[in-house]
């Protein structure tokens, strides 16, 4: 497989479980890995804690990290879906703001779902049929009721509570 052409939306089930096992087996973002020779700097060797040896061109591991960065993305988005869809969802906005950053940030495309509820809210704001953003027709509360910003920024700032 050719991890610069892989998108989640149009990849197999098959092509996806082969990024996530092969990003699993180099040991995601945090893997070390070192040059199999002194004249060779592309080639990475990685011995894995089973004692397996993994070696991969250190270009195709940049584009698995790519690929598994936007197959989480992906994941993100299809888990988002029954939240933003939610009318009872008074965070669908923000919600829907999250998902669409993921997405951009990675690079893959916006499903239809995402773009329409987008444009609902964002409809509602430009032709002044909400009075505030925070309207639950606009994009509703930037946070859950009673939470404190405070704390909600030291939680996002050590990873919890991260959509």
């Amino acid at each position: 497989m050719k991890y610069t052409e892989f998108d989640p939306e149009k990849a197999s089930k098959e092509e996806k479980r082969e990024v996530y096992i092969n990003y699993c087996k180099v040991g995601g973002i945090d893997s070390i890995f070192i040059r199999k020779k002194k004249n060779s700097a592309r080639t990475l060797r990685k011995i894995t804690k089973s004692g397996e040896t993994v070696e991969m061109d250190s270009d195709e591991l940049f584009h698995l990290r790519v690929a598994f960065y936007k197959l989480e993305a992906w994941g993100t988005l299809q888990d988002a879906k029954k939240e933003i869809e939610n009318p009872e969802n008074e965070l669908a906005g923000r919600t829907i703001l999250i998902c669409l950053e993921r997405a951009l940030r990675v690079g893959i495309t916006i499903p239809e779902w995402l773009y329409d509820a987008f444009s609902k809210k964002l409809f509602a704001i430009v032709h002044n049929e909400t009075k505030r953003w925070s309207d639950k027709d606009a994009f509703g509360l930037e946070r859950p009721k009673g939470a404190q910003r405070e704390k909600e920024i030291k939680n996002n700032s050590i990873g919890y509570q991260r959509s």
